[in-house]
């Protein structure tokens, strides 16, 4: 079966559909839009899971519910050498809230040998950590890369609200980058990243590929915010150490066509730790609704431990991620 000009699948209800996507995965890929898919469903009483850890793949989803109004995330480890992922997106992520894509992977564009087809694949395109504003591997051509370390998703915890995952990766070598990344409270999103080196000689860049081309910097520089009108929008909120700046970005929803959108890129210029954490806070909100306020984001690394704490809307959160896991406290 190579595409639904060939097969006529008869889907009926949500056990029907699970069923047809088992038997026919590489069906799936020539709908263009889920809105294709599920036009040939009946809609139905749904049981669909809301977490998975594909730990062969190194690959997190959780979503909040299968609601109009879910918060959903995906988060992956891996290199290129790798199950043929070719994408330098190491620690990656993606979010989507309130039925739109808020925070995004660029996607695959076209597979053209040109400088498009790179920067769609590399890291300043993604929503990943970097060290000395570069790649974490040579880009040789559109399937090959240089030499690679290890990447993985280490760990996940889930306890009281909060889904959490972390990865870590040694391709940054001797610099070695962690992340951890929790959805709390079905609300938001919080993403902490440690760069540990022998040697305090390194910079780090946090890249966030908004999709919008409606996003302004607040001016602290450490604040961004998409304000689309009449759609859902984000907040991305990060702690002192860092400062931003908007970058011109390009999104794909489909092969051979690209459209523009925002780059969220927050430098460390630190020169003097060996040890450095980051905190990043990202809010979705619903059309209509004002920008969430997000306080005292501060964050410390010490004792073995990546310790946050941070207020919204007068609520106050601390976390702290350690060797014994992952821990939130109000």
């Amino acid at each position: 079966v190579t595409g639904v000009q060939t097969c006529a699948l008869p889907i009926s209800g949500s056990e029907a559909l699970r069923k047809a996507a088992a038997s026919h995965a590489s069906l799936l890929w020539e709908y263009r839009s889920p809105e294709a898919l599920l036009a040939e469903a009946v809609p139905g009483e749904a049981d669909f899971p809301l977490f998975t850890w594909q730990r062969e793949l190194h690959q997190v989803m959780t979503r909040t519910s299968w609601e109009p109004g879910a918060l959903s995330v995906f988060f992956s480890c891996r290199v290129p050498g790798t199950l043929t992922h070719s994408h330098a997106d190491l620690g990656g992520f993606d979010l989507t809230a309130y039925g739109r894509p808020l925070v995004v992977d660029p996607g695959r564009f076209c597979y053209r040998e040109d400088e498009d087809r790179r920067l769609f694949k590399m890291s300043t395109w993604h929503n990943v950590a970097t060290v000395n504003n570069k790649d974490p591997f040579d880009f040789i051509s559109s399937w090959r890369f240089g030499p690679q370390k290890s990447a993985a998703v280490t760990r996940v915890f889930r306890s009281g609200g909060v889904t959490a995952a972390e990865c870590e990766h040694d391709n940054y070598d001797p610099v070695r980058l962690r992340r951890l990344l929790a959805v709390i409270e079905g609300k938001f999103v919080l993403v902490l990243d440690e760069a540990v080196s022998p040697d305090p000689v390194f910079s780090v860049q946090l890249y966030y590929h908004i999709d919008s081309t409606q996003v302004r910097l607040g001016a602290d520089r450490r604040t961004a915010f998409s304000c689309d009108e009449g759609l859902p929008n984000v907040l991305i909120a990060s702690s002192g150490a860092l400062v931003g700046e908007l970058l011109p970005g390009k999104v794909s929803d489909d092969l051979d066509t690209a459209r523009p959108s925002t780059r969220l890129l927050l430098r460390d210029v630190n020169r003097t730790k060996t040890r450095r954490a980051y905190a990043t806070v990202i809010h979705p909100f619903p059309a209509g609704e004002e920008a969430p306020a997000v306080e005292q984001l501060d964050v410390q690394a010490a004792d073995g431990a990546v310790v946050c704490s941070f207020r919204i809307g007068g609520a106050a959160y601390r976390a702290e991620w350690s060797g014994g896991g992952f821990h939130l406290g109000k």
